[in-house]
This record gives structure tokens, sequence and C-alpha cells, in this order.
């Protein structure tokens, strides 16, 4: 069994397309099929790309927070849940390491650019991992429709759907989400993954 969870479920998805991992069963959580955009993934990441080129690919796209000019709180863009957060800003007070900027125009460029390699990937069709995606549909961070759409294409997958009541970070959500997604996985995974002896 393999869990990813944003960036991470679009590395499960690229390695199952390309049969490079064949575990039993893959979970999905929030997974970074696609990057949100206000001028579209498709302009956007010729932006990415044109900046990358020019100077230092490293160099921070934007100056802070998750999402570039967002008002929005980084917690309000990962969890409702501020107990949950608040273990994330005691870990980063104790480890200043874990502390991380915004992403460089090369990850952006990076990004933008397998997301535009999965949508016509002809591996996706071919999967024959059972997989579970829980999906945020008021994600922020990243475009819950390209996950849908992605999720589509599956031979077999089960799509759990969350509202407004869920953030990015399903699992580290309120109580209410939080074990929603943790039942729907147990029943997955009881379902798909045979017991250890």
């Amino acid at each position: 069994m393999i869990l990813g969870h944003s960036m991470g479920g679009m590395m499960v998805v690229r390695a199952l397309a390309a049969r490079s991992i064949q575990p039993d069963a893959a979970i999905l959580v929030a997974p970074m099929i696609g990057l949100k955009s206000p001028v579209g993934a498709g302009i956007a990441g010729r932006v990415a790309r044109w900046m990358a080129s020019r100077g230092n690919p490293a160099r921070g796209a934007w100056r802070s927070n998750e999402r570039p000019g967002s008002i929005a709180s980084r917690q309000s863009l990962l969890t409702h849940d501020a107990s949950r957060y608040d273990d994330e800003r005691w870990w980063q007070a104790e480890k200043p390491a874990l502390c991380l900027g915004p992403p460089s125009w090369s990850w952006l460029a990076q990004g933008f650019a397998a997301a535009a390699a999965l949508a016509v990937d002809p591996g996706i069709e071919a999967m024959e991992t059972p997989v579970l995606m829980l999906v945020a549909e008021a994600d922020k961070l990243v475009d819950p429709h390209a996950a849908l759409r992605l999720g589509a294409r599956l031979p077999d997958a089960q799509i759990v759907r969350f509202g407004r009541e869920s953030a990015h970070e399903i699992l580290r959500e309120a109580d209410g989400v939080r074990d929603r997604a943790l039942g729907a996985i147990d029943s997955f995974l009881n379902a798909f993954v045979p017991p250890r002896p």
C-alpha cells in the first residue's frame, strides 16, 4: 500500500502510470494533479518557465504565504482546526529548518509541466492498482477539478469528496472531516489490502 498527500499524490500517480511501482492499493489525499492559478494552468506554466529561465531559478516566486497575493492565513489554506495547526507552529519554533518559504519559479514550472503531462498520459487508463482519492473541493492550493478529472479516468477508483468543511490538509482537519477520511481509508484498506499473517 502507498499513500501520497498533495505533491506526494502526484508522485504516486506518476509512478503508478509508469508502472514503476505496483502496490496492492494507493491512497491519494488532496493530490496535486493540478495547481491553482487565477490565470489558468497554461498561461501560469508559461510564465513560470519564462521566470525560471531568467536569473536564479531557485528564487521564490513571491514573497510569502502559500499563494501569491493571498490575504488568507496559512492556517485557513491548510486546516480549520486551530489546535492541529498550532502543532505545526510548535515544530517550526522548535526546528526553524522546517519553515518553508514560497515555491521557486523552477518548482512551479515543473509542477505545471507535470500536471499537463498527467492530463494526457495514457498510462492513467491502464493503471491496475485500486485507488482511493480524498478530494477537498474547496482546496485553495491544488486544483480539485483536475483531481476529479483524473479520478474519472482511473479504472478502479473510489473518490470521497469534502466540501467547504475541508481545506487542503484533510488528515489535519477538524474531527468530523478527519474521522470521515480515516473511516474511508480503513474501509478501503480492509477491502483491498490483504491482512498480514
